[in-house]
């Protein structure tokens, strides 16, 4: 006898072999006549007899008035391989699918039974309407319809198919997708047939899709000219860059990395590249490394001067000498020296005539003198030397000046080049600070 006591089953769908049939839809309890739930029911055929129910509700039971009454949001579907011995139903309203188990060996139908094996629920919280039809393609795959789910240009219902054993893995493929799109704005399916692992649909445009199920190297794509309602997919080869090793309605599959398919015949198995060569998922050829030398794109993070201050800078700049030939070439410091020296040659030059008490060189070294007090900017003209070694400063401040025009010149760091009157020639007129610093090896050694 049946598990289940119910005063009202209100069926949904149905399915049947030679022997037996498997009813699905709702029951209300004779003592709990406000509140509706799921069941299936075995039936034998010869006689018509119910011999077996299960309870399938997991969730909370619908208001009897809304479940009694057929819409298209209390549907249910169910589909028998009597191979497996095993139902599939989906309860779209609750957007999962369950399995039962069906046992017929017995000769009493007495001892028939129906059991639930497993329930599985999709895990995207966007995607809803999970089972409104399901479908056995063959032993190990079902079809299962999805009503509603996100960034999915080419159809507001999908099919996806699974393996029957392993639904918590998610599916194999769905239908339509980029390679099998449907031309009919946004159809929605309402059922579906199959036998031998062909699909018909019927869509809510009165249209009836056929897609047949192509060998190993083939897939099933739209006809660009349907000239009917009745539109049946035609086989063509996989394009080049993927494959197909099964025999299915589905679509082809790119061909993994190191592998390729250059689409001049039907592909089952893509072709392994050479070990040197360049092939990328998808890849129709080897591509040699030679003809594109790779080459480092990091670049190490600029890092901030560790004296920021400009007169600090200025000072470290004038007063140092490195030991590069360009360094001292460029060094005020070095420059300053040479004034200085040849500063001394001159004032031994000067008192040169006078210890010598020559006195033909007097008058010339009376102009020279008055020239150097003219040049003096040390102590405003009083003493001669100090216009001798003013030539020093104004060699030092030369160079203070370059260094502050090439300076500047050095901002911003997007249009700047290298610095000429520096040692450092990777100076920068900017002051770096990030958060983010990604560690990228760099040929220097650097990250």
């Amino acid at each position: 006898m049946s598990t289940i006591a119910a005063s009202i089953f209100s069926i949904r769908d149905i399915d049947l072999t030679d022997s037996y049939a498997v009813l699905v839809g709702y029951y209300v309890k004779s003592y709990m006549t406000d509140l509706a739930s799921y069941a299936a029911l075995l039936l034998t055929l010869n006689p018509i007899r119910g011999v077996h129910g299960v309870d399938i509700n997991y969730g909370y039971p619908l208001i009897s008035s809304q479940a009694l009454y057929y819409n298209f949001g209390t549907a249910m579907s169910v589909s028998i391989n009597p191979t497996r011995h095993m139902a599939i139903v989906g309860l779209p309203i609750e957007n999962y699918v369950i399995l039962l188990s069906i046992n017929t060996t017995s000769l009493y139908y007495s001892e028939w039974t129906l059991n639930v094996t497993a329930r599985y629920a999709t895990v995207h919280n966007a995607i809803v309407g999970m089972g409104r039809s399901v479908v056995w393609l063959d032993n190990a795959t079902v079809a299962i319809t999805v009503l509603t789910v996100p960034d999915r240009p080419w159809s507001e219902l999908e099919v996806w198919v699974y393996d029957i054993d392993k639904l918590s893995k998610g599916p194999l493929f769905a239908f339509p997708n980029n390679q099998q799109i449907i031309s009919l704005g946004l159809p929605r399916f309402l059922h579906m047939l199959s036998w031998s692992g062909n699909l018909l649909i019927l869509t809510d445009k009165d249209i009836v899709l056929f897609v047949p199920s192509t060998l190993a190297g083939f897939s099933s794509v739209w006809d660009i000219y349907p000239s009917s309602n009745n539109i049946i997919f035609n086989p063509t080869q996989c394009v080049a860059g993927t494959y197909k090793n099964t025999s299915n309605f589905g679509p082809c599959t790119v061909c993994p990395p190191q592998t390729k398919n250059p689409g001049k015949q039907p592909c089952t198995e893509c072709e392994l590249c050479a070990p040197t060569s360049f092939c990328p998922l998808g890849s129709v050829d080897d591509v040699s490394l030679d003809v594109y030398p790779s080459y480092t794109q990091t670049f190490s993070y600029p890092d901030s001067l560790d004296i920021n201050n400009y007169d600090d800078l200025l000072v470290q700049n004038i007063f140092t000498i490195g030991y590069s030939r360009r360094c001292i070439v460029i060094s005020p410091l070095f420059w300053t020296i040479i004034v200085i020296i040849l500063c001394y040659i001159v004032w031994f030059l000067m008192t040169l005539p006078k210890r010598c008490k020559y006195s033909k060189g007097h008058s010339h070294r009376k102009r020279i003198k008055r020239f150097f007090k003219k040049t003096n900017i040390v102590n405003e003209g009083e003493r001669w030397v100090g216009g001798l070694f003013s030539f020093g400063i104004i060699a030092l401040f030369g160079f203070t000046c370059w260094f502050a025009s090439e300076f500047l010149n050095l901002y911003p760091i997007e249009t700047s080049g290298m610095s000429y009157v520096q040692c450092d020639d990777t100076v920068r007129n900017a002051v770096f600070e990030s958060a983010l610093q990604l560690p990228l090896p760099n040929p220097d050694g650097k990250q």
